[in-house]
């Protein structure tokens, strides 16, 4: 069973697991995704989202993942995004946070493979 979902995924590209699921945004500024981001996480500032989004996540139900520093530009990227069509996503807050999480997703993945 494991063989199937593995060449599944490789022909879609549809993920094993829940983190991958994601799509994970770092919404702020290039200087500070380069001081430390999620791993994986698409750089997508919050005021240049409406432009690059389209680009990168066509699927306007996957599941995104948006943070910054506190929350707040999260937010402001959040709305965009809604009103671009986008239906789920949500604010994870900071850095930190989203990095607790994914890390947690991470874990919790790991532990239903082995």
């Amino acid at each position: 069973m494991k063989s199937f979902a593995l060449i599944f995924f490789l022909l879609t590209g549809v993920s094993m697991n829940a983190f991958a699921e994601k799509i994970w945004i770092d919404v702020r500024t290039a200087e500070e995704y380069a001081k430390g981001h999620v791993a994986g996480a698409l750089l997508m500032p919050h005021d240049q989202i409406a432009v690059l989004i389209a680009d990168k996540v066509s699927d306007k139900t996957a599941q995104l993942q948006l943070y910054c520093g506190t929350g707040r530009r999260a937010d402001i990227a959040r709305n965009t995004l809604l009103q671009m069509g986008y239906t789920n996503i949500e604010n994870l807050g900071s850095v930190e946070n989203a990095m607790v999480i994914a890390d947690e997703l991470n874990e919790r993945n790991s532990l239903n493979y082995d």
